[in-house]
């Protein structure tokens, strides 16, 4: 599915599906992991929405952090 117009206004992983945020399902996949240091690379602009979104994770269970990548350059 192209996400082209909307991904202008917001992050793909903010969309909701089936009333959910696209973020909750790998994050639900690694909390099934027991896994409860999670690293989230974001840009600037989303930043601030997804720390609305997740706060400091207490509520899931994890413990997140962030890191702000000016460009997007990959995970490499």
């Amino acid at each position: 599915m192209r996400l082209y117009p909307l991904k202008l206004v917001i992050s793909k992983h903010l969309l909701r599906t089936y009333e959910k945020p696209i973020i909750y399902c790998p994050f639900s996949t690694l909390m099934l992991a027991v896994t409860k240091d999670i690293f989230i690379i974001l840009t600037p602009q989303d930043s601030p929405n997804f720390e609305k979104l997740l706060d400091d994770g207490s509520r899931f269970g994890i413990n997140r952090d962030y890191a702000e990548q000016a460009s997007q350059n990959g995970l490499a």
